[in-house]
């Protein structure tokens, strides 16, 4: 009798292969979840610098801050009025002197955290976000909301331009 020379792979071959791809993917989805929302943020962070830049720019020219509506109608200013995956954006004009506007997450592991940025009068610009999950500051300050010029925090922590964080404020 002749003896047949088989071909394929064992159990144990296929097994291990699948395990090593599952590790693997194990480790890379965290992170690939984290650059993904790393990009919201920053598309969110964009709309916010453009609306705060339109916003003092209205308030030179009117005396008074407005709704993005408002911004969209005056002609000059052109902002979009929603951002991909962030919900409608709040703006609070109620407060004399300034004007708050704010995206929140609109679903996803980050729902609700918010990304809030307020105009003043004076020009100065305060830039915050809350959130519930510990992982959206860093991931906030790693998308570069803090920058020159501006006060940020995120759930009372500081956040620096450069990605270190600066203690806490009350």
């Amino acid at each position: 009798m002749k003896l047949q020379n088989k071909v394929g792979f064992t159990l144990i071959e296929l097994l291990v292969v699948v395990l090593i791809i599952g590790i693997l993917a194990a480790i890379a989805l965290p992170q690939y979840t984290k650059a993904v929302e790393r990009s919201r943020v920053s598309a969110a962070t964009q709309w916010l610098g453009d609306a705060a830049t339109a916003q003092s720019i209205y308030y030179m020219e009117h005396g008074s801050f407005a709704n993005v509506n408002t911004l969209n109608a005056n002609g000059d200013i052109s902002i979009p009025t929603r951002v991909e995956s962030w919900g409608a954006p709040i703006v609070d004009t109620a407060t004399t002197g300034q004007v708050s506007m704010a995206l929140a997450r609109d679903g996803g592991m980050y729902n609700g955290s918010q990304l809030i940025i307020t105009v003043h009068d004076d020009g100065e610009i305060e830039k915050s976000c809350s959130s519930t999950n510990s992982e959206f500051a860093s991931i906030v300050q790693s998308a570069g909301y803090a920058g020159t010029g501006a006060t940020a925090t995120c759930g009372g922590t500081a956040l620096t331009a450069a990605g270190g964080s600066e203690g806490s404020e009350g």
